[in-house]
């Protein structure tokens, strides 16, 4: 199976390529792709750049160039739930683009994509499966394993947990109270934001090809979000995407 890897952060990118030998790279629209074999399947590998525009670009340019089998993106995220703290995994079980809004249409609803019918982008049962193992798994192994002991100091005294349902992607990092209650009004089962899922399950249902979404919650999406999300991003976020998509990969 050859699968195709998008993290949205390079230092979740690089902490990916640490894990197999690159055998070949190319630089294509200011990307640059890195194949090789990870887990006994094809890879390929790709920072994908912030927000939605960036996001399809990198995997419609995957797709059409390396014919990967499934994708799998990675990254982080601002939680909205007050279920989600920080340090908590999010599978992504649909995805929906909270700032599109061609309503002004009579025949169209807030958040819908004109001609595809839908707000809310399906994952397939299957993957979110695999995902939710991945995730428990590693959160299991990492809290037992005296050498993570120092990373999972970050959270303590909670253990981690592993969340399913929603995520919204739009053009915005945020860390306001009002778009948060906004969010939160409009789709009340939200777990989590973010800047690019929703962009690739669009353009992964069109073509009817599997993916998954894995966010690690970096922040609580409010006024210290800014301040929160360096430090989470240097100190666990690489470690996190890693982990879980090396044992996605074991898992298929």
């Amino acid at each position: 199976m050859k699968v195709g890897i998008l993290g949205a952060m390079a230092e979740e990118t690089e902490a990916i390529l640490e894990r197999f030998k690159v055998t070949r790279k190319q630089e294509i629209g200011k990307r640059v792709f890195h194949e090789g074999n990870w887990e006994d399947h094809e890879v390929v590998v790709c920072f994908s750049r912030w927000g939605k525009v960036a996001a399809a670009s990198s995997v419609t340019t995957m797709l059409d160039l390396y014919d990967v089998d499934q994708i799998i993106f990675t990254g982080v995220a601002g939680g909205v739930s007050p279920d989600l703290e920080v340090g908590d995994v999010v599978i992504g079980e649909y995805l929906v683009q909270h700032d599109f809004d061609a309503s002004p249409i009579p025949t169209i609803q807030r958040y819908e994509i004109p001609l595809l019918g839908i707000s809310k982008f399906p994952v397939f049962a299957k993957e979110v499966k695999r995902a939710k193992h991945a995730a428990d798994l590693f959160i299991q192994e990492a809290m037992t394993d005296p050498q993570n002991q120092e990373k999972m100091q970050f959270f303590s005294p909670r253990i981690p947990k592993v969340h399913v349902g929603l995520i919204a992607s739009g053009d915005q990092f945020i860390a306001s109270a009002n778009k948060l209650a906004e969010l939160q009004k409009d789709f009340p089962e939200l777990l989590c934001v973010e800047m690019e899922g929703a962009a690739v399950a669009q353009v992964c249902y069109e073509r009817g090809l599997p993916f998954t979404v894995v966010r690690s919650i970096s922040d609580k999406a409010n006024h210290e979000a800014a301040s929160d999300f360096p430090k989470f991003l240097k100190e666990v976020a690489k470690w996190y995407s890693a982990e879980i998509v090396e044992r996605i990969l074991k898992a298929l």
